[in-house]
């Protein structure tokens, strides 16, 4: 099932009012305004920012964590603005930056729930659900801790296992925040080139906030720059919008880029003093 996921003029900020509400009239800055985004079947979209630039503030309201003052999130023709959970998880799977379970699951119990949109509510997963979970935690090399309590996981594990999670899922829409984090050297590279294998394979649109701009020129065909206002300032194929200019404009920094081949590198200019 190849769909595109699209955004249209997404729009959302936090009260700085009292509990009770804002008073009537009183105007509250966006955090992320006007986002208008396509991410295609096969595509990787990055989106990158300075810190407090609404990538997580985007990605929650992709998740229905957060409701949008003005726009849509649709996956085909299906409207998820407003969506029940139980809908939005038959179209879209999410890897949060952090997550902690309250229940004793073992890795594997845990990256079958990502099978929970297709079992009734007083089910369990069954033996085609556990080969799938088995089969994804193969996929991400973690298949040697699928009895390991999820408690007992490190941080970079617990990174793969809601990757499986996800994958798991059988959504065409995957989003991910920072999937780098807590990821060694290495398994940065898994984790992002099994992503990316995934997208070409099974035709999955693939939308994801990154802070590594080397990881971006490698792994993502779009780029989507947001400013410190949370208003898109440049987007498209990286190759072409992944520059010192846009990195400059983001971070205000001088920024250095070296080209290998088709590939390029970013590094800062000089250290950056406090």
């Amino acid at each position: 099932m190849e769909i595109s996921l699209f955004i249209e003029n997404l729009t959302f900020g936090y009260s700085t009012g009292s509990f009770a509400g804002l008073a009537d009239g009183c105007q509250v800055r966006p955090v992320i305004e006007s986002i208008d985004l396509e991410v295609k079947p096969g595509e990787i979209m990055a989106i990158m920012g300075p810190n407090g630039a609404g990538k997580s503030t985007l990605i929650n309201c992709l998740a229905g964590n957060l409701c949008p003052w003005e726009g849509k999130i649709m996956v085909g023709d299906q409207d998820l603005t407003g969506a029940a959970p139980s809908v939005r998880s038959r179209f879209m799977a999410m890897v949060p930056q952090q997550h902690e379970s309250c229940f004793p699951f073992s890795c594997l119990e845990f990256i079958a729930l990502g099978r929970a949109p297709y079992i009734s509510f007083f089910g369990h997963p069954g033996k085609e659900d556990m080969d799938r979970a088995s089969s994804a935690a193969e996929l991400l090399g973690i298949s040697s801790l699928g009895n390991r309590p999820c408690s007992c996981l490190s941080g970079g594990e617990m990174r793969l296992a809601l990757i499986a999670r996800a994958l798991v899922q059988d959504t065409p829409i995957i989003v991910l925040d920072e999937p780098d984090n807590h990821l060694d050297f290495r398994n940065q590279s898994l984790v992002l080139e099994r992503v990316r294998t995934l997208a070409i394979e099974k035709g999955l649109a693939i939308l994801m906030s990154l802070h590594n701009p080397n990881l971006v020129s490698l792994y993502c065909d779009t780029l989507v720059a947001l400013n410190s206002s949370g208003r898109v300032m440049a987007h498209g194929p990286v190759e072409m919008t992944l520059t010192a200019d846009v990195m400059k404009s983001i971070y205000e920094m001088e920024v250095r880029v070296i080209t290998e081949g088709k590939m390029k590198f970013f590094l800062p200019e000089e250290r950056v003093s406090a």
